[in-house]
């Protein structure tokens, strides 16, 4: 008999040895999946992190290219009044040149008839021309 509780006693410690070496396979099995299923997620994250990164940095640029189009746009208004300005400018100067021009125009007709009466020997005063013209 005590053969057999020998064997039996063998026979369970063979079999316990069995079973635990198979459940560290199975633990190490899971493990190793688990552990993949981690990397995986941990190489998600990482790729998320690093899209939103990029994503910052593209909303900095673009809030910095807005910045540049404001200025641009303020810029582009004062250049605008600023035409609008001198266009006033150069079209008040034009009527300057016009009024100018008929002054010139007249002082030319005045002195005509100036010299047409003083080859006719008739003497006038200027103020007469002028008062003529």
């Amino acid at each position: 008999m005590h053969d057999m509780d020998s064997i039996t006693s063998a026979l369970h410690q063979s079999t316990s040895e069995g079973l635990q070496a198979i459940y560290r396979k199975e633990i190490e099995a899971v493990y190793h999946q688990e552990n993949g299923f981690a990397q995986a997620a941990l190489g998600q994250a990482n790729r998320a992190v690093k899209r939103r990164q990029d994503l910052y940095t593209l909303i900095n640029q673009a809030d910095e290219i807005e910045k540049q189009l404001q200025s641009a746009r303020a810029e582009h208004q004062n250049v605008k009044e600023t035409l609008d300005a001198a266009n006033r400018q150069a079209e008040l100067a034009n009527q300057r040149q016009q009024v100018a021009r008929a002054k010139v125009e007249s002082l030319r007709s005045a002195l005509s008839l100036w010299e047409a009466y003083a080859r006719q020997g008739v003497p006038l005063k200027l103020d007469k021309v002028v008062d003529i013209c």
